[in-house]
């Protein structure tokens, strides 16, 4: 859905119901609310407490959900574009590894199937 009626200047025509830009900006927010929940989740495990973050403001979380890259669609679709595939790719990863990981624990079984259709 990157390209120019939903990316860079496009992303303008968000404000519009139904629009294609209006769609893309809901999925890229969906994107950004899991990769931030991940960090506080990671966070919030790798403390011996389980709650060391207290309250999180919402610059911090802005701040945690473009860890992995920038997903404002205001940006020129090419970069944009560049980032979500990096972003693709860093899941892809984790997912073969932890694929692997639940292979050698359980004996070749696998878990749930995670799929991304970006």
């Amino acid at each position: 859905m990157v390209g120019p009626m939903t990316a860079g200047w496009g992303s303008l025509l968000s404000a519009l119901p139904e629009s294609q830009a209006r769609t893309f900006k809901g999925m890229i927010d969906t994107i950004k609310g899991n990769i931030g929940f991940n960090e506080l989740t990671a966070m919030r495990a790798a403390s011996p407490t389980g709650g060391a973050l207290g309250q999180v403001s919402e610059r911090e979380l802005a701040l945690l959900t473009s860890v992995l890259g920038s997903l404002d669609a205001g940006q020129a679709p090419e970069v944009l574009k560049a980032n979500l595939t990096a972003i693709k790719t860093h899941f892809e990863n984790w997912k073969a590894t932890v694929q692997q990981a639940q292979n050698e624990s359980a004996g070749g079984t696998t878990g749930g199937d995670l799929t991304f259709n970006w």
